[in-house]
């Protein structure tokens, strides 16, 4: 099956490109000219047909998935994280919602069979029940949330409207090899290591739900190969929360 994943120089990119090449799929990588880092661990650099572009160039969005016609397309490409949403929410607005539109139109245009779009567990903000079902309502506490949640009413809108085959995949503190050093787990990692106690200015008490990439992977692979998925939405993770501060006790314990 010819697959094209937006963002897939990034950490689930390379991941999933891999795990889909080695299934005997084709798969071509969309991506800026900087994401795929040489070296790096977990598959940095599958044997993907790479095309380099920014989410924000509609028309370069739109070459990329008519050139190849993909039956499927994975949308993982985004600015990602809340801290990072914070310092720049106009960049976040522009990448997770204009980027998400114009694959969204590109898909039209192109008659792309189905559409997923990785989304993230922020989007339901503070857990209601553990674990969290897909119905529970969306109520975001930060601008990468608010981005992805109306890209997931877009993705909605387009199937609604337009017919296109949308899913929504909403992820969960993935880790696993080669995953960014700058995320809070490095860090509690790095403090265990070298003895010293994890501080939290803030979030301590939020409810995790840490997935293993290869567990993400082999749910999104079921949603590409899937003939017919019975829901639109589906959370893809462990189903065990922990509190941040657990985490980091158990990581002082074993390290």
């Amino acid at each position: 099956m010819e697959i094209l994943v937006t963002g897939g120089g990034g950490f689930v990119g390379r991941h999933l490109a891999r795990r889909l090449i080695e299934g005997g799929h084709t798969v071509t990588a969309f991506d800026k000219a900087d994401a795929w880092p040489q070296g790096a661990a977990g598959g940095a650099s599958p044997p993907v047909r790479r095309i380099t572009g920014d989410l924000l160039d509609a028309a370069a969005v739109r070459s990329a998935i008519e050139a190849f016609s993909p039956r499927v397309v994975v949308h993982a490409a985004a600015l990602v994280g809340p801290t990072l949403s914070l310092e720049e929410p106009l960049l976040t607005a522009r990448l997770n919602l204009d980027g998400t539109i114009h694959v969204l139109e590109a898909c039209l245009a192109a008659g792309v069979g189905r559409l997923i779009f990785v989304s993230t567990e922020e989007v339901y903000g503070q857990f209601r029940h553990d674990p969290v079902p897909e119905d529970d309502p969306m109520s975001p506490l930060n601008p990468y949330a608010i981005t992805k949640a109306a890209a997931e009413w877009y993705v909605d809108f387009y199937h609604r409207h337009h017919r296109l085959d949308g899913y929504v995949a909403r992820t969960s503190w993935v880790y696993g090899p080669g995953f960014p050093r700058l995320r809070l787990e490095t860090k509690i990692i790095a403090d265990a290591l070298e003895g010293r106690e994890s501080l939290f200015r803030s979030g301590a008490e939020h409810l995790v739900d840490y997935t293993y990439v290869d567990d993400l992977v082999d749910g999104l692979r079921l949603l590409i190969e899937h003939p017919r998925p019975g829901h639109r939405v589906y959370n893809i993770a462990s189903g065990l929360s922990q509190r941040i501060r657990e985490v980091a006790a158990i990581l002082q314990r074993l390290l």
